[in-house]
């Protein structure tokens, strides 16, 4: 079985519970081994995605616990929470190859760059982002908003 292909949902989790960015690849880790360790369980389910996310969730809240870390808990309890975790990126067209979007991103300036890449690839949130490139949430949302219009344009031309 090869879990690789969980890797977006596994992302999905660890954003929707706020996982520290310092944590994120021991997270990560832990999940992967977990879905090893149920992989039988996991080829016989109708929905894997979603018994995927709940042992994530799961192994994640564990750790917490174990660790004596906050819990956010009424997120948990939360069904579109865990409806939004299952949510996987929309695949990139077709039409735009790895060369084509390089070669966007270079129009860029790399602090638009980061943003754009850490928010829509990596998969942080703007808190997140801001606390990592020590800015401010708005000159975040700036930086990814003027990245984003360039790409827009680039790709219109």
């Amino acid at each position: 079985m090869d879990v690789s292909q969980y890797a977006p949902v596994i992302a999905n989790v660890m954003r929707k519970l706020h996982v520290s960015l310092d944590q994120k690849d021991d997270m990560a880790q832990e999940c992967y081994i977990k879905l090893l360790e149920r992989q039988e369980e996991l080829e016989a389910a109708k929905d894997a995605n979603s018994l995927a996310a709940t042992i994530c969730k799961n192994r994640i809240i564990d750790l917490w616990r174990s660790e004596g870390s906050k819990v956010p808990m009424e997120q948990l309890d939360d069904p579109k929470v865990h409806n939004r975790m299952l949510r996987t990126p929309a695949p990139k067209p077709a039409n735009v190859t790895a060369d084509m979007l390089s070669e966007a991103m270079g129009q860029l300036t790399d602090e638009e760059g980061e943003v754009v890449y850490l928010l829509h690839v990596e998969g942080y949130t703007i808190p997140q982002v801001s606390e990592l490139m020590c800015m401010s949430s708005a000159t975040v949302r700036r930086r990814v908003e003027a990245g984003l219009n360039k790409l827009r344009k680039y790709f219109e031309e």
